[in-house]
């Protein structure tokens, strides 16, 4: 009997010293994303241009973690400052670029994501903090009350305060407007760039994942919730997109772009993603969120003070003729892929030695 458990002893503390042992790198998958700007002309390239088209990657913690970025001008490498935009997102700025004929300009970054179960999982807490919903402020916004397009911004009034009227706490107004935009607004996939204003995704009752999102992140903040967005590349091999509008040449390699919202509770804050979502049936809006789950998104920045309309919007420098704005994405392999079979080797011998202890 001593014997039994002194080797299952042993046993499990070889299988933990194996899992263990796996190096760090083993639990991330590394990959180097390329934006090029090629622009043809004579102008400037100033800061609004490279705020929107040269995003550095952020750190975060559980999620990725951002090893270098390399900024080349005409295959040069060149020093440049990680400016500021006015959510805290950084961009690589070397100061106003004059250009004359052609000018190449590439950022290089590598960002490590770490993999499940490794991946931290931000889940909803048992309580979210609320706020006193500033109503006049949105209803200013051109993008959150949709000035621009003409549509009723009462009608996004009503259906948060019908959800508020029905909700005990902020916890269950967050779940309830989630599962109302769910419900009643069919995602549809838009190659043509662009977000709608959330009024115009409500009278539609349809829209791509920015559009729902921006819906979803209005209710919230109706609701008194300290929501905004989040921008993502998603790694998808397989996928390409060109669009060519007038002077403007726009290719997407291996990535899919996609909106989420994300919810800050007393600074503790997590995901909700209703058109990328992992749950088996009916979705969990948080656990089952694609950034929570997988290892093929990489967080480009937030959407907080800014409207998504005008985060997404890349301007063509001053000046310029032709622009070619390619982002490529490719995945750097680390580690033998064999390392994964060893433990589950090891697991599944264990498994054996301590089943046929216990039969004889």
């Amino acid at each position: 009997m001593k014997t039994m458990i002194l080797k299952e002893v042993v046993t499990v503390a070889l299988i933990a010293l194996a899992v263990t042992s796996i190096p760090l790198e083993y639990n991330k998958t590394r990959y180097v994303i390329v934006a090029q700007m090629i622009i043809q002309g004579n102008g400037v390239v100033d800061k609004d241009v490279f705020a929107r088209a040269f995003r550095i990657a952020p750190d975060i913690p559980g999620w990725q973690e951002l090893k270098n970025a390399t900024l080349l001008i005409n295959s040069r490498t060149t020093a440049f400052s990680m400016v500021k935009d006015e959510d805290g997102n950084k961009f690589a700025y070397p100061g106003p670029l004059s250009f004359a004929g052609k000018v190449n300009i590439t950022l290089v970054q590598t960002v490590e994501v770490i993999r499940p179960p490794f991946r931290k999982v931000a889940e909803m807490p048992s309580d979210v903090e609320g706020y006193p919903a500033n109503i006049t402020e949105l209803s200013k916004s051109q993008f959150w009350a949709c000035k621009a397009q003409n549509a009723n911004f009462t009608s996004l009034l009503s259906i948060g305060r019908e959800i508020k009227a029905a909700s005990t706490n902020i916890r269950e107004y967050v779940s309830r407007s989630a599962d109302w935009v769910y419900r009643n607004i069919k995602y549809t996939a838009n190659t043509l760039g662009g977000v709608q204003c959330p009024g115009v995704t409500l009278s539609r009752r349809e829209g791509a994942c920015a559009d729902i999102h921006a819906l979803l992140t209005a209710l919230l903040r109706i609701g008194g919730v300290d929501a905004y967005l989040a921008y993502a590349y998603v790694f998808i091999p397989e996928r390409n997109i060109t669009q060519n509008i007038d002077k403007w040449t726009y290719t997407l390699y291996a990535v899919e772009p996609h909106v989420f919202t994300m919810i800050n509770s007393s600074g503790y804050v997590f995901p909700i993603d209703l058109t990328a979502n992992t749950a088996p049936v009916f979705p969990d809006f948080t656990r089952g969120s694609a950034v929570n789950q997988l290892d093929n998104i990489i967080v480009m920045g937030w959407i907080k003070k800014s409207t998504p309309d005008t985060f997404l919007a890349i301007f063509a420098p001053n000046g310029a003729s032709r622009v070619s704005y390619t982002v490529k994405i490719r995945e750097d392999t680390q580690g033998p892929p064999s390392m994964w079979l060893v433990v589950i080797a090891i697991l599944v011998s264990a498994a054996l030695i301590i089943h046929k202890e216990k039969s004889t």
